[in-house]
């Protein structure tokens, strides 16, 4: 079992104790994530007509970016002329040599970068004892053996709690959308009631994310 022992994510102006400051640290990608892991946020750009975002990425888990590990940046230029609040989506996917890839879209145009770093010391393989040792201190007591979880266990795992959230979520829109959109949605769906039903922690993660990217746009 391969997880993420670091935690990755962007710099970005953002609210502090109720004032605007730059450098703010904003993780992705949480260290215990098992991999490959993929996540995407939306940023926005600050002023009319800006023309471009410099995207920088770290590596550590301090609310500065500025005092974390920096691994890299990249431009996005070119982009719309349009007032602020142009939103813009990045999106981290960690693969399990450590290589991070980094993309950056314009949604308004599509217009995108990819760019591919290594991301740090790499991400780190673990046996499943250690894997479960990690992952019980991030996110509490694991199942000691794959299996189908009580229900009093579900309420102590969090990657449960939010697959039935977004279960539920998805659940509301299919009725108003398109039957291509219905069909991969309801397919999603039966995968993470399998993958609670069977208890496949790493499996419901990545099901999460997939479900969460679709949400994004369909609830838009």
């Amino acid at each position: 079992m391969d997880i993420t022992p670091y935690t990755f994510g962007t710099g970005a102006v953002g609210m502090v104790d109720g004032l605007l400051q730059e450098n703010v640290y904003v993780p992705m990608i949480h260290r215990g994530t098992p991999l490959p892991a993929r996540k995407g946020e939306v940023f926005l750009t600050m002023y009319d007509g800006q023309p471009a975002v410099d995207v920088r990425i770290y590596q550590g888990e301090s609310p500065s970016a500025e005092d974390n590990i920096f691994i890299g940046n990249f431009l996005v230029e070119g982009l719309k002329d349009a007032p602020a609040g142009n939103q813009i989506i990045l999106t981290l996917a960690l693969d399990l040599n450590g290589v991070l890839e980094v993309t950056a879209v314009e949604k308004r145009t599509g217009l995108s970068k990819t760019v591919r770093m290594q991301a740090g010391n790499g991400a780190a393989a673990f046996d499943l004892d250690q894997a479960r040792e990690h992952l019980s201190a991030a996110f509490g007591p694991a199942p000691a053996a794959p299996g189908r979880f009580k229900e009093t266990d579900e309420t102590k795992q969090p990657v449960i709690v939010l697959a039935k959230d977004l279960r539920k979520r998805a659940n509301a829109l299919l009725d108003d959308i398109d039957a291509t959109d219905a069909e991969e949605l309801r397919g999603l769906l039966a995968e993470s009631q399998k993958a609670v039903a069977d208890g496949d922690l790493p499996k419901l993660t990545q099901l999460n994310e997939s479900l969460s990217d679709m949400l994004f746009y369909l609830e838009d």
